[in-house]
């Protein structure tokens, strides 16, 4: 074997020392730098997901609190509160109540906190349009907890009668039957 020159190790032994750098920062810097930076991520959506959490955890108690207070008003309603005769003096109120073909009770969800949601399925013909606007006045009362839930507008085919042809599902919110929480 041919023995090497004084230059020649001290390229060798430069080239060597270069390999062992770039060894060690492919495979331990670098890395290490990787790791600290996925670190920093992680940190970051973590400390994202808290603070959606909170926010999540304010809504729910903003809810809570809501609900308690439907709750106190659903209780200070009259035992004897009705969904339908509440539209019908309403529509008697806004003189729609011989344009009403029927009230029909639709479903009822129970609710958490005693409550429960009552629907009615309400159907007018030839509505002229002041007055059907009179009736949704007064049919949306957050006193008596009734809101409008969906409305369908037609315009009368009967030349002759005119006005509107409404079906409208309103809700109620009431205390539950069963009687409590």
């Amino acid at each position: 074997m041919a023995r090497l020159s004084q230059n020649d190790r001290r390229a060798l032994a430069v080239c060597a020392a270069a390999l062992l750098l770039f060894g060690l920062a492919q495979f331990v810097v670098f890395p290490l730098l990787d790791s600290r930076k996925r670190l920093a991520r992680g940190i970051a959506s973590r400390e994202k997901a808290v603070a959606e959490m909170r926010a999540l955890q304010a809504e729910i108690s903003q809810f809570s609190r809501q609900s308690s207070s439907l709750s106190e008003r659903a209780a200070q309603l009259p035992a004897s509160f009705s969904l339908f005769s509440f539209l019908e003096q309403k529509g008697e109120e806004a003189k729609v109540k011989d344009n009403i073909l029927y009230i029909k009770p639709s479903d009822t969800v129970s609710g958490e906190g005693g409550l429960e949601q009552v629907a009615v399925e309400m159907k007018l013909q030839a509505v002229p349009l002041n007055r059907l606007v009179a009736l949704l006045e007064r049919i949306e009362s957050p006193e008596h907890l009734v809101g409008l839930e969906r409305i369908s507008i037609l315009a009368n085919k009967k030349k002759d009668q005119g006005g509107l042809d409404a079906v409208m599902r309103v809700i109620s919110l009431r205390r539950s039957q069963g009687g409590g929480e």
